[in-house]
């Protein structure tokens, strides 16, 4: 008989109560210790998925602190170089002051008109005109500030050189008077103002009290939407800055036309994004510089005349809300059909509002890279240590079960043999038998 067959036989529970025995410990351990292990393995893979979930959750909020951080600084910048146009302007007023409240030197010579009436330099003074209106062209404080600011035009085209965002520089005088660089011809500047130009109402706009405040004039950024523009260029901003005299009494303006859009380009362009869409709008909620991209998403109109809450979309409504209240912003808005989460800060001194954002698609990356960099390995080997405990405690089992089986049976097996052999009528020496259990004294 071959080793086999001799281990099926002698383990044939039908044959064998120590098999029957064996196979029923057997499975007294394996039924309850299987069970156990399936339970615990699916607590780890609840508690794998549990972490996996806050980690990405983690991870994402790192992301959006480090995306409105990202987007303040460039609101800074922008801020920073906001700052050095406004200084610009206040050393320019100190100079207009002077010039026009200093001596006159020599004396006032009429300036002839033209066929319309207006006085103008009909060729460049040092890429400058001047300009008074008909209304004014009698009044002599009008023609001694018209002398006045010819004294300014240098100082004008050094600043439009050192600053090329600055598209235009001109004064405004109380008297009525208009000193531009560079240089145009007034009749166009009439026609690209819609004949403002030639209603000039001094101080309009940028509405200075008349008297100095209390606390120190500020300058007035303006989108320049709805004022006269006597350039054609769209995408310039305004700045005014007073000029008053020593009695603090408001006698000019500055007024500069500034690119707005270089400088949203230039923050953009001084460090990588951390997110991977941004547009900028004005104080009105008016692009400033909107990427093909962006422009999609919000459906923008590209006449240059749409503003984010002139929509009837509610998601870019609410992100007009949002990013219009003057305050650091971050949320997520349905744009384009997906989530887009946006983060916004503000330009201090200018009104203009930064925006920079995760699309759809970034989220998604940032949800996959959170998942590959989780490191798992953890629960992985928790589930082989779980897997491993219970082998080690199944041939554990095994063995004690092999044990007390074989201490029970070889008994039985001695007492069968016993039996047996009274039945055959052979005697049976019981001096071997050291137990004194049960089984001993059968």
């Amino acid at each position: 008989m071959t080793l086999v067959a001799r281990l099926k036989e002698r383990f044939d529970p039908r044959r064998s109560f120590a098999s029957r025995l064996l196979f029923g410990l057997f499975l007294a351990f394996l039924i309850p210790g299987a069970l156990l292990v399936v339970l615990l393995e699916r607590r780890v893979i609840e508690l794998g998925e549990g972490s996996l979930q806050r980690f990405v959750a983690v991870r994402r909020a790192q992301a959006s602190r480090q995306l409105q951080q990202d987007a303040g600084f460039r609101a800074e910048w922008i801020d920073r170089r906001t700052a050095l146009i406004e200084a610009s302007a206040w050393s320019l007023a100190q100079a207009v002051e002077e010039k026009l409240t200093g001596r006159l030197e020599g004396s006032v010579a009429r300036i002839p008109k033209d066929e319309d009436g207006h006085v103008w330099n009909v060729a460049p003074d040092s890429d400058t005109v001047g300009y008074i209106a008909a209304a004014r062209a009698n009044d002599p404080k009008a023609l001694e500030d018209f002398i006045r600011t010819r004294a300014l035009a240098p100082m004008f085209a050094s600043l439009r050189t050192r600053r090329p965002t600055i598209k235009s520089v001109s004064v405004w005088t109380a008297s009525g008077v208009v000193r531009l660089s560079p240089w145009l011809d007034i009749h166009d500047a009439i026609r690209q103002s819609g004949g403002a130009l030639e209603n000039f109402h001094f101080n309009q706009t940028a509405r200075f009290p008349a008297s100095r405040p209390s606390s120190e004039d500020e300058a007035i950024w303006s989108t320049g939407r709805g004022s006269p523009r006597m350039l054609p260029e769209n995408r310039t901003v305004v700045l005014y800055y007073p000029v008053r005299d020593d009695s603090g009494n408001l006698i000019a303006a500055i007024s500069m036309d500034v690119d707005g859009r270089r400088y949203i380009a230039e923050s953009v362009e001084s460090a990588e994004l951390i997110g991977d869409v941004w547009f900028a709008v004005d104080s009105d909620g008016g692009g400033l510089l909107m990427p093909e991209r962006m422009t999609e998403l919000l459906h923008w109109q590209s006449n240059g005349n749409d503003m984010l809450s002139d929509s009837r979309d509610p998601e870019r409504q609410r992100l007009a809300k949002a990013i219009l209240s003057g305050v650091r912003t971050i949320g997520d808005y349905k744009l384009g059909g997906r989530v887009t989460r946006l983060a916004s800060a503000p330009v201090r001194r200018t009104g203009w509002i930064f925006v920079e954002g995760f699309s759809a698609p970034a989220l998604a990356r940032l949800n996959v890279e959170a998942e590959q960099d989780m490191s798992s390995q953890s629960y992985r080997d928790l589930e082989r240590y779980l897997i491993l405990v219970f082998l080690y405690l199944l041939i554990a089992v095994l063995m004690v079960v092999v044990m007390i089986s074989r201490r029970i049976s070889a008994p039985v097996s001695g007492l069968v043999e016993a039996a047996e052999s009274i039945g055959q009528g052979r005697s049976v020496d019981v001096s071997v038998v050291s137990k004194h259990d049960e089984i001993g004294r059968l």
